[in-house]
């Protein structure tokens, strides 16, 4: 899925293109999600919108689209931050406590 698109396998994308299909181009895309995010504000007296920082250990960026609307991003107030998640209360302790299984034949169970 080149450029985050993908056109339908069993339609000429050129027909795609032309009855403005989904994700028949990136242009017809960037149409649709800002019709999408033009409801979805006019359907709100206020929205927010979050990005995450990273993703998969590299640094992301917000989406063009958001940007242009909702301007530069800024960052969580001290008190919306989650606190740093505590150690654990509990200690791991090996169980030795075990009798070893004997090896051998076992007599029991079902036969053939």
């Amino acid at each position: 899925m080149a450029g985050g698109w993908a056109t339908h396998p069993f339609l000429p994308p050129e027909m795609q293109r032309e009855t403005a299909m989904p994700h028949a181009s990136p242009r017809l895309d960037w149409k649709l999600a800002t019709a999408m995010t033009e409801r979805l504000l006019a359907s709100a007296p206020e929205a927010h919108f979050s990005y995450a920082r990273q993703s998969e250990g590299v640094e992301a960026r917000p989406s063009r689209l958001i940007a242009k609307v909702a301007g530069t991003p800024i960052d969580l107030p001290a008190e919306l931050i989650a606190p740093p998640i505590p150690k654990p209360l509990t200690v791991p302790i090996e169980d030795q406590s075990q009798v070893p299984f004997p090896y051998g034949e076992i007599a029991g169970g079902q036969a053939c």
